[in-house]
């Protein structure tokens, strides 16, 4: 059973301008976690470890994944000053 109707790969196709594969799916990904250029906004979080690194989107980024996904509906694209996505130690 395809988990999306065929429809759906036809209007993701032409967004990302050409056939639809995993690897080109991830390029698609924009900064708020979503498939650049699609109307209704389609967050694909686990897919963005091409651009955001492998362990991005699992529970230690939760607070950075969700400030992309809010951020989207508000306009945010610039990054948020004074955070950074390195690691910080506790001590």
């Amino acid at each position: 059973m395809p988990l999306l109707s065929r429809a759906a790969v036809d209007l993701l196709e032409l967004e990302v301008g050409e056939p639809l594969t995993c690897a080109r799916l991830e390029e698609a990904i924009g900064y708020d976690l979503a498939v650049v250029g699609v109307a209704p906004k389609l967050f694909l979080p686990n897919l963005s470890g091409v651009n955001e690194g492998p362990g991005f989107p699992n529970l230690s980024c939760l607070g950075l994944l969700s400030d992309r996904v809010l951020g989207a509906e508000m306009g945010v694209e610039d990054r948020p000053i004074g955070r950074s996505g390195e690691y910080q130690s506790v001590r």
